[in-house]
């Protein structure tokens, strides 16, 4: 199992896949790739690993107490109604088997002392992380994609100077704000397990990664990145106490809603305080139960808010908002009652506050992987993590 899990490890950055278009639902005419049902080679490897754990590990999950059958009984519940209120059933349907892959990769990494933080996680994912960063680099020269094998890497044709393309590297992600969360999450984690690169060797490639990630993540030149960043260097530097993070965290999403789209100058920052505000009427149509799953973009058809362009058409930059909208009340309190808890630890920061000002930890394939594995891992060092 360990060899399988550094394997995925390896292959967390790149996003070869196969998309089923013919079941993508229509939003104003466009077809819209966050609706797309993809399978990437990352899915076909996690299932891997559940079907090892299940046959060789043979799990055990406790005995079935009257509370823990009556938690269980709820979250189906919750799940069936969600799903029964979406107006475009395949995305929801979708949407929440890859919850299941993912929950049920959390629980292997939680379960499973032999799978090491550095060993099987850090160490295979720095290897891939260069060849990201090293891609990056190349585009940016070339002012667009390199093409050749890097398509199987998951490396997307397109030239910098196209329509609605960003003038900033993508790598093997499907935007650059995505890949430089992704990066800078992972520098969090390769900082604190400096100590690990101990020969020669891998002392000079841990600086030589390091400075790679530097200059792409300006190269990407991500605001969210830079900002979270600071924000993360404060609460380490003072020890402010998470649950403060989290709450401030929601005072900021609140905060965003008042906004006078009017008084903002970028057109990018424009389209986010319409989102927000979309948001909240998407959430007002069904409060309790949400939307469904990946129906916020097919929502905004629903909606007062004007969008002009079709690359508008995207989930809410907001990953409290976009949970709120596609599950409603309820859904929004299972987040917080884990972000409340004392399972949120500092390595879940970084995603937190990049997660405030966009949704791709929620929505994109590489990120939602991370995340799953950063909770997996918390969940299973919480007693050392804890202390950070």
């Amino acid at each position: 199992m360990t060899k399988l899990f550094t394997f995925l490890s390896f292959l967390l950055p790149f996003q070869l896949s196969i998309h089923f278009n013919k079941f993508a639902p229509l939003v104003f005419g466009f077809s819209i790739d966050y609706l797309i049902p993809a399978i990437f080679i990352t899915d076909i490897v996690v299932l891997l690993l559940i079907i090892y754990w299940f046959i060789k590990k043979r799990p055990k999950f406790g005995k079935f107490s009257k509370r823990r059958i009556v938690i269980t009984a709820g979250i189906i519940s919750f799940v069936i109604i969600n799903t029964a209120t979406s107006t475009h059933l395949v995305p929801t349907v979708f949407k929440w088997f890859k919850f299941l892959e993912l929950f049920l990769l959390a629980m292997i990494i939680k379960s499973n002392k032999e799978i090491k933080v550095f060993d099987h996680f850090i160490k295979p994912l720095s290897f891939s992380v260069f060849i990201v960063c090293l891609l990056a680099i190349s585009q940016f020269i070339n002012k667009g994609s390199l093409g050749g094998a890097f398509y199987l890497l998951g490396e997307r044709a397109l030239r910098f100077s196209s329509p609605g393309i960003s003038p900033h590297p993508y790598s093997t992600f499907s935007h650059p704000n995505s890949l430089a969360g992704f990066l800078f999450v992972f520098s969090v984690f390769l900082l604190y397990f400096k100590s690990k690169f101990s020969d020669v060797f891998s002392k000079n490639f841990f600086y030589l990664l390091l400075s790679l990630i530097v200059c792409v993540l300006f190269l990407v030149n991500s605001l969210n990145v830079f900002v979270s960043a600071l924000l993360l260097f404060f609460v380490f530097k003072f020890k402010v106490n998470k649950r403060k993070v989290v709450a401030f965290l929601l005072v900021a999403t609140i905060a965003t809603l008042y906004i006078k789209s009017g008084r903002v100058v970028t057109s990018s920052v424009v389209a986010r305080i319409k989102l927000a505000n979309a948001s909240v009427e998407i959430f007002k149509t069904s409060p309790l139960f949400g939307v469904g799953l990946n129906n916020f973009i097919p929502k905004l058809v629903s909606t007062n808010i004007g969008f002009e362009n079709s690359w508008q058409l995207q989930p809410v930059h907001n990953n409290f908002l976009l949970v709120l909208a596609e599950t409603g009340v309820l859904g929004l309190f299972g987040v917080l009652a884990y972000l409340f808890s004392p399972y949120l630890t500092f390595f879940v920061l970084p995603i937190l506050f990049t997660g405030t000002f966009d949704h791709y930890w929620l929505t994109l394939q590489q990120n939602m992987l991370l995340l799953t594995m950063i909770i997996g891992f918390t969940f299973g060092n919480i007693k050392q993590w804890r202390k950070i």
